[in-house]
């Protein structure tokens, strides 16, 4: 009994696994499904209730793919360059002690040369681990990264909307929307802005590490969200780090 109950709760876990990868994979497909619909809803046939799901689902469906593209992405990759590895079979007896003798002296050369360049090594992997100072400069690139990112994956799920953003010194990243979202419920901006809160930290975090800058919060600059016009929509907290609304259209 106890081991038929241990395989089903096994069986449970791995169906679960799977059913997330699956979903993980498809977000892609849930941010179309999200802008077609939230077009749809808002041009063709206007149904407010129809258009905050498909907004949710853009949301969900473009955050989803910012991390979802990317893995996949690497685990391609990583497969490949284990693909590429070759294994050579010697071809006789003799050539095995030969080679044997060769690599027997070839590790003791080695060890020596390292033994040799211990200190130069250590002070190089030092000076690697150093991390560059966040500025104003720096917050220019991540904005204009930040912008691109965004713009390059809605374009991907073909909706047909664009942001623009720009930066104010080294602490601020101001991201304008769609004027259309400043009309918008109080339920639907929070939804919006929420999302783009959650793809800014997650695509501050990749920049900064490979450009060799510490992903902390002191250098993760705070965010404002406006309509084209100017109207401030909302602003990232610094106490609890969530998206407080600036409009009120309830």
């Amino acid at each position: 009994m106890k081991n038929s109950s241990i395989w089903k709760i096994v069986g449970i876990l791995f169906i679960a696994i799977l059913a997330l990868a699956v979903v993980f994979m498809l977000m892609p497909f849930v941010a179309v499904a999200g802008g077609i619909g939230f077009w749809y809803f808002s041009k063709k046939k206007p149904n407010e209730r129809y258009r905050m799901f498909s907004l949710i689902a853009l949301g969900v469906g473009i955050v989803g793919s910012i991390f979802a593209i990317p893995a996949f992405i690497n685990s391609n990759q990583n497969n490949a360059s284990i693909n590429t590895q070759v294994t050579v079979p010697s071809s006789s007896s003799s050539s095995e002690k030969q080679s044997s003798t060769q690599s027997s002296s070839e590790d003791k050369s080695k060890e020596s040369s390292e033994e040799r360049s211990e200190p130069s090594s250590s002070s190089s992997s030092s000076s690697e681990q150093e991390k560059k100072e966040w500025t104003k400069e720096t917050n220019a690139q991540f904005a204009t990264y930040l912008m691109n990112e965004m713009n390059n994956k809605l374009a991907e799920t073909g909706t047909p909307l664009s942001v623009r953003a720009e930066y104010s010194d080294s602490s601020l990243i101001l991201l304008y929307v769609p004027q259309d979202f400043k009309y918008q419920s109080n339920t639907e901006v929070q939804q919006v802005v929420d999302s783009v809160l959650i793809a800014k930290n997650g695509l501050f975090s990749k920049w900064a590490t490979e450009n060799g800058y510490e992903p902390n919060s002191t250098n993760n600059p705070t965010l404002y969200v406006y309509a084209e016009d100017g109207t401030t929509l909302a602003e990232e907290s610094a106490f609890s780090g969530t998206m407080k609304l600036k409009i009120d259209n309830n």
